[in-house]
Formats: structure tokens, C-alpha cells, sequence
């Protein structure tokens, strides 16, 4: 049993939006007034925010994919969830994620290249939906359908009670699956709710408590916040107690002063915590996040070249170890495998980082 069938009737079956047939908008306003919509049973962690709808064919096929996507986690979830049974669970998981989604995925990959379904079509700053619209349609329809399938994967994946090896971010899909250029800007927004922690006061002045806000608070106010609310991280100067000894030592920092900044943000964005200690978290991809500060650090020469105690000139990969070391991380292969796709997710989850000056 494959429980995706009806998304791949998108790409090889009589549901292809390029198709002939399947071009009619009189036929898809019909179909899409018609076609009623199914609420989701289950708790959502990942949401899809996307380009609006060009015509009524674009609005039928959305309705219709978020409608199987919904039938799919409502079936799904509850299945895996009910599963006690460790080696069901992994026998699930091989089998919905590894083989069948990610085969999808595979194959709309290799659609959206054959078919020269760019997404730069769908930008409304660049192009007009006059010209070639059949085919902007049909790119709309399979991005779509592209992005949940990306969302089914990280919402099925989150519910396995094992620690999965090879867990998926989102920047894996198009870079092991889609062979795609990371996009811009994130379509996939992680639903994570965050709630404030109740405000005590002095019993002279209130005999109640603020009671803990219900409603979530969106992520931008969060990283706004951050801006105005002194960090409670007291960077260390020198060596950290406990760690391992490295060829270098604190002397090769240049700046000191700028260093404390930039580890002050590796805390605010929770890439180490109090103690200089490495947080491990696939989802959020810190150790690319942690390689890629450290690459843009050398890069702007936050690094002496050379130092007492060291021979020669100082090796990028002792700059490394030395921060590795620091705060008890492993991103060797992480480091040696940056490329500029990287770096450009790191400036987007990281905004401060193309924001640090060049030290002479």
C-alpha cells in the first residue's frame, strides 16, 4: 500500500496539470467550487506559505493537494503514534519516508527539470501572468505540490519515537532529492509555539499572577525582542575550563572585544548555551550553522595569521579544531564540505552574520 497514490497521479497519472485536458478554466472553476475541504485531525508543526494562486486551475489543484495531505497525516499520524512495536516503527519509517516519499521527490525533481518549471516564473516582481500562463500554472501546481511533500516528510519524521540516523532538514530535500538551488527565502514555516513564562510580583503590590499567554507569539517578535534585552551570556576571555588543549590559544583572536560579541550571538541563537557548550539540534542545522560563522570569521579576518607559540603561518583547519575544542563540537566534515549555498543558508537563519565588519 502506498499511501501518496493520489500525488503521484499529479505527475504520471490522468491528474498531469499539462496535459491537454487539463487546461480548461471553466472546468477547474466548476471543479474547485465544488470541491469541499478536510480539517486535520492531528497537531501541526509545519505550516506552507507560498505564492497566491493565479487562476482557478492553480486554486483547485492547491485545494486539492492540501486536501490528500490532510486525508494522509490524518491517516498517517495516529497509525505511527498507536505503533509500541520499535521494529514497526522502523519498517514504517524505511518504508513511508526513505521509499516512497523520498522517490517522489526524486521524481518531481526530475519534472521540474525536464518540464523547465523554474519557480522564478512565479514571481510576481519579474514577470506577468498574461504571458505563457499554462505553463506558469502547471509551475505553480508541481512547486506545490513539491512543498508538501517536503512538509508530509518533516511532519511524518517528527512522529517516530526513535532516534533516527539520517533525520531530514529542509535543506536536505534539495540538495540530496531535488538538486535544486536553495530558495530565497523559506516556504516551509516551522509552527513551533512559544509561550511566556508567568510575570510574578510582590505580594504588597498584586495578590494574583499574569497568567501564561495563550496565544503563540510569532518567531519575528522573538528575534526582534532579542535586539532590546541585554544577553544574559557573560562571554569567557581565554581558555574555557574543561576543554581540550590546541595547537593555537586565545592569543589569535585579533579583537577580542568583537570576538565576546560574536560568541554573545552564537548564544542568542542558540548555537552554544551558557557554559560554551555545543547545542546539538539537526533541526535548526548547527553544525553548518557553527562551520559557516567560523569560515566568515577567517574570511573577514577575525584571526591572526600568525601567533607566539605556533610555527608558521596559522592552518584554517587548527582554527577549526581550536573552536571545536572550544565548545566541545565535531563540524569537521561540515567545515570541509561549505560550499556558497551553505553560507547563504547560514545568512538567512543567522541575519547578523553578513552584518560583521572586516578586521584589518
Amino acid at each position: 500500500m502506498n499511501p501518496f497514490e493520489n500525488l503521484k497521479e499529479i505527475i504520471f497519472g490522468s491528474q498531469r496539470p499539462w496535459l491537454p485536458e487539463n487546461n480548461s478554466e471553466n472546468k477547474f472553476e466548476s471543479l474547485f467550487l465544488d470541491l469541499p475541504g478536510i480539517t486535520s485531525d492531528q497537531t501541526r508543526n509545519f505550516s506552507i506559505e507560498f505564492f497566491r494562486p493565479i487562476n482557478f486551475k492553480t486554486k483547485y489543484y492547491s485545494k486539492a493537494i492540501s486536501n490528500e495531505v490532510e486525508r494522509i497525516l490524518n491517516l498517517l499520524i495516529p497509525e505511527i503514534k498507536n505503533e509500541s512495536d520499535l521494529k514497526v516503527q522502523k519498517y514504517l519509517h524505511n518504508i513511508l519516508l526513505v521509499k516512497q516519499l523520498q522517490t517522489l521527490l526524486k521524481d518531481i525533481g526530475k519534472i521540474i527539470k525536464e518540464k523547465q518549471y523554474e519557480i522564478t516564473y512565479l514571481d510576481s516582481t519579474k514577470t506577468t501572468f498574461d504571458i505563457d500562463t499554462n505553463h506558469k500554472a502547471d509551475t505553480f501546481i508541481i512547486h506545490f505540490l513539491k512543498l508538501n511533500c517536503i512538509m508530509l516528510y518533516l511532519e511524518i519524521q517528527n512522529v517516530f519515537c526513535f532516534a533516527i540516523k539520517d533525520e531530514f532538514i529542509e535543506e536536505d530535500f534539495y540538495t540530496r532529492l531535488l538538486f535544486e538551488k536553495l530558495p530565497e527565502r523559506t516556504f516551509i514555516k516551522n509552527e513551533t509555539t512559544l509561550y511566556l513564562e508567568p510575570i510574578l510580583y510582590e505580594e504588597d503590590s498584586l495578590d494574583f499572577e499574569i497568567p501564561i499567554l495563550e496565544e503563540p507569539i510569532e518567531n519575528t517578535f522573538i528575534i526582534e525582542q532579542k535586539k532590546e534585552t541585554p544577553s544574559i551570556f557573560n562571554p569567557i576571555e581565554g581558555e574555557v575550563p574543561g576543554t581540550r588543549p590546541s595547537k593555537l590559544t586565545y592569543q589569535f583572536i585579533k579583537s577580542v572585544e568583537k570576538f565576546k560579541e560574536v560568541e554573545t550571538l552564537l548564544y542568542d541563537y542558540k548555537i552554544i548555551d551558557l557554559d560554551c557548550n555545543f547545542i546539538k539540534n539537526k533541526a535548526t542545522s548547527n553544525n553548518r550553522l557553527l562551520a559557516s560563522v567560523i569560515r566568515k570569521l577567517i574570511d573577514l579576518g577575525y584571526f591572526r595569521k600568525n601567533t607566539v607559540g605556533y610555527k608558521g603561518l596559522i592552518k584554517e583547519t587548527h582554527i577549526r579544531e581550536y573552536f571545536e575544542n572550544r565548545y566541545h563540537a565535531d563540524i569537521s566534515q561540515e567545515f570541509r564540505k561549505l560550499n556558497q549555498d551553505h553560507l547563504e543558508f547560514a545568512s538567512r537563519k543567522l541575519p547578523w552574520l553578513d552584518k560583521l565588519q572586516a578586521l584589518r
